[in-house]
């Protein structure tokens, strides 16, 4: 990625998104996802409506840092991380992006209280051949 590019990445994404890891429910169907995160937007009121085809990050690829539990057995939290792709290789539509973090951060925070998507902020820009860095912030 280019330095005009890198200064193009947003400083927060999805920050009004409701999401919960809480039931560990990895899905196979994109639509189906999509539809579920809807559901829960209205559910909980929020301002912000889902909008899953809205580009949301300029960017091939992400890491995205999370703190979750390595196996259900655990009460101690790890920091841990993610490297998406995205499918077209130019960017990520919030569908796209949630769907693909909620898949690969299931597993970790099944049943665990720091369970609630509560937006990405950056905090590494990319650095050679390394995506740009992520922090997703996780509510109770």
């Amino acid at each position: 990625m280019n330095r005009s590019a890198a200064h193009s990445l947003p400083p927060s994404i999805m920050p009004g998104i409701a999401w919960s890891f809480f039931d560990g429910e990895v899905f196979a169907d994109p639509a189906e996802f999509n539809e579920r995160v809807r559901e829960r937007q209205e559910d909980v009121g929020a301002e912000e409506p889902w909008e899953p085809a809205r580009v949301v990050l300029p960017a091939p690829r992400v890491r995205i840092t999370y703190f979750g539990v390595v196996s259900p057995d655990d009460d101690e939290y790890t920091e841990m991380s993610v490297e998406l792709a995205s499918d077209d290789r130019a960017q990520f539509t919030a569908g796209e992006l949630l769907f693909k973090i909620n898949n690969a951060v299931a597993a970790h925070l099944r049943g665990v209280d720091h369970c609630y998507f509560e937006g990405l902020t950056i905090s590494a820009p990319p650095a050679g051949d390394d995506p740009p860095v992520y922090e997703m912030h996780q509510g109770s």
